[in-house]
């Protein structure tokens, strides 16, 4: 009788030990991803974020869950580490010294990277709504999701742009190379900025006879790319009219250095 009580209190005991120590193995199992986080500044933010003092170790269940992510003007060079943020919706890392990204988070909605030194983009996820990369050196965007919101992709050198999406509803890509815009299929595009590209007026934006009336309607659109912008006087809306009722003609380049 006694030893068979001796047993079930080791056995107590044993089970009382092992609940106690189930989240270290658990976070042990998860493994110290301190070291992913290559860049010092990026590390101390998410040591912040989690209210960590820098001597203890992240594991990838402390970051898994966290769904926003502002790390924006800390001059951070690298986001290393940043694919243990799998729950992520919305990235801020604007205001940086980023000059490339790693694979972003499945599942984000928002990304925010304006004001970087990056020369490209890697895959953007499905879901993706807003997408803010002006100010960098991108020479190319990547393909764009299909429910993409807004687009924020000026002052960059791009010369294209991929596929716009028919969700888009404002685009701001001034500031770059573009000789040719397509607004072709876009029915919600509200805000159009494109001035400051190589494009020689509205004959080079497709779709723009079936877009004009937004002109006059509520939607704020800005085409020309003279330094002017978009109000550039009565005798860029003469040129306005006259590319509507004769647009594509041959002979309208000629016309327009004439009247410059």
């Amino acid at each position: 009788m006694k030893k068979s009580f001796i047993r079930a209190l080791a056995a107590a005991l044993a089970a009382v030990l092992l609940c106690g120590m189930l989240p270290m193995m658990a976070s042990a199992a998860d493994g110290d991803i301190s070291l992913d986080f290559t860049d010092p500044r990026f590390r101390a933010r998410v040591y912040a974020l989690l209210e960590k003092a820098d001597t203890e170790p992240i594991y990838a269940g402390d970051v898994a869950d966290i769904e926003e992510l502002w790390v924006g003007i800390r001059g951070i060079q690298s986001l290393a580490g940043l694919q243990h943020f799998t729950g992520l919706k919305i990235l801020g890392c604007y205001g940086n010294e980023l000059t490339s990204l790693p694979s972003l988070p499945a599942g984000l909605e928002e990304f925010y990277a304006a004001n970087n030194q990056l020369t490209s983009l890697p895959s953007l996820p499905a879901g993706l709504t807003h997408l803010s990369v002006h100010d960098n050196q991108l020479t190319a965007l990547p393909a764009l999701p299909e429910g993409l919101l807004i687009l924020w992709c000026h002052n960059n050198r791009l010369t294209e742009l991929p596929k716009l999406p028919s969700s888009l509803t404002r685009l701001y890509c001034h500031g770059n190379r573009l000789t040719s815009l397509d607004i072709r299929g876009l029915p919600d595009l509200e805000y159009l900025e494109c001035t400051y590209n190589h494009m020689a007026g509205v004959s080079n934006i497709r779709g723009f006879i079936e877009d004009l009336p937004f002109m006059f309607d509520s939607k704020a659109f800005k085409y020309f790319p003279q330094d002017r912008g978009f109000w550039a006087g009565w005798n860029e809306w003469v040129l306005l009219v006259l590319e509507f009722v004769f647009f594509g003609w041959a002979w309208m380049p000629a016309f327009r250095l004439f009247w410059a």
